[in-house]
């Protein structure tokens, strides 16, 4: 009997994410590397081990930066779609707005706002300027 009641609230939860389906943007996001590019600048940044920076986004559109669980910087977030360069489709952008920032800022998170990919487990910002960009690459963070 307690088998088949613990089935029955497993399927119930297995049902409820089928019907309420999870924003794969929302959640903590580890970075792993920055860089830029052009005429001015060339460079890569990468993080140094046993660093965890992370991006925490959460509804309704709040976000924090932390590093080393220490917060760096919090406020609020908006999508919108603008047009992407060099192309006539649309991009989604993430545009921190509202930013607070409580300690020395960490510099090396979100250079770059275009998401260019988003699964599960990556996540990649970037913004082409016409004569060079920068982009952020992160990981679902655990």
């Amino acid at each position: 009997m307690k088998i088949i009641a613990l089935l029955g609230v497993l399927l119930c939860l297995w049902s409820c994410d089928i019907i309420e389906p999870h924003d794969p943007l929302m959640g903590d996001w580890l970075w792993q590397e920055s860089y830029s590019y052009g005429c001015f600048s060339n460079y890569k940044t990468v993080a140094k081990p046993g660093e965890r920076i992370i991006l925490h986004l959460k509804a309704p559109n709040q976000y924090t930066i932390s590093k080393n669980d220490t917060l760096k910087e919090e406020g609020t977030f908006r999508l919108e779609g603008v047009e992407g360069q060099g192309t006539d489709k649309k991009e989604l952008q993430l545009q921190l707005i509202n930013a607070k920032q409580p300690t020395t800022p960490t510099n090396t998170v979100l250079w770059g706002q275009a998401i260019r990919e988003l699964t599960n487990k990556r996540l990649y910002l970037a913004n082409d300027y016409g004569t060079g960009g920068s982009g952020s690459y992160y990981v679902r963070a655990r």
